[in-house]
């Protein structure tokens, strides 16, 4: 485990934070989450396992269809938060290694972590264990071009500093793309759908308060200065004041991708 994302991840502060800002700036006026979900299919009293759940922000999505929950988590900060979220049995443990028996679970999600797994090939093989015949497994994540523009500029301010960027998201190279490969090779019936959204960004200001959020932001080595980080915001501050100008708004793409498969 990094150290940047076990600090990451030490409470929900940062998470919750990233949370509302993605709804704050969303062009998709849905629920996100209920997007998701809705394309998982389950009966009602499903047993249902969350890998990697975070704060619970599904719970209540899970709970309106009746669904007996149980969460895991490598991170006590964000099993404490999920313990708030809604009603769910909670165990810390990573995807790799889920302590439960052969054929537990009716449905298993996999949402935003299978990209930090060490050994996603590992992770899915345990998903599909745990499953019971005719369960489903559901991966959602980000596509490729998910805030593409968004990681440009920040690069290109990292390199401004003199740095050589490090990788712009933890497991950036693994997308929604890769992950239906993998999915397809653990289930062999994999299908996706695709939510297309964006960012919008009216302010100058409001690419720069998403960032301070992200993990991604964090992960140079050194750490940033003050004067680094003050220097990197003036240059995201002044391209999103570019192309506000422009177009009134700068809409940043940011798909999201769920890939489910039967066993």
């Amino acid at each position: 485990m990094s150290d940047h994302l076990a600090a990451q991840y030490a409470d929900d502060r940062l998470l919750q934070a990233r949370q509302d800002m993605h709804e704050r700036f969303s062009e998709y006026r849905g629920d996100v989450r209920s997007w998701v979900t809705d394309r998982i299919p389950f009966a009602a009293g499903a047993r249902l396992l969350d890998v990697g759940c975070g704060n619970g922000r599904y719970f209540p999505h899970y709970a309106a269809r009746d669904a007996q929950v149980v969460g895991i988590d490598l991170f006590g900060g964000m099993l404490k938060s999920a313990a708030r979220a809604g009603s769910a049995a909670l165990v810390a443990a990573a995807a790799g290694s889920l302590p439960f028996a052969d054929k537990s679970f009716d449905v298993v999600c996999i949402n935003h972590v299978l990209n930090f797994a060490p050994d996603r090939v590992r992770a899915l093989g345990e998903a599909h264990r745990v499953l019971r015949p005719g369960g489903t497994v559901a991966v959602t994540l980000n596509t490729r071009d998910h805030s593409r523009e968004l990681y440009a500029i920040w690069n290109k301010a990292v390199t401004a500093t003199g740095r050589e960027p490090v990788a712009t998201a933890v497991a950036a190279e693994y997308r929604a793309e890769d992950a239906k490969t993998h999915v397809d090779d653990a289930f062999g019936n994999a299908i996706s759908e695709r939510l297309d959204n964006a960012f919008l960004f009216v302010t100058p200001e409001d690419p720069v308060a998403y960032l301070a959020t992200t993990h991604f932001a964090r992960e140079e080595k050194p750490p940033l200065t003050p004067e680094e980080t003050a220097s990197m915001e003036a240059i995201v501050r002044s391209h999103a004041a570019e192309m506000i100008s422009a177009r009134g708004v700068w809409r940043v793409p940011k798909p999201v991708m769920v890939i489910t498969a039967t066993k």
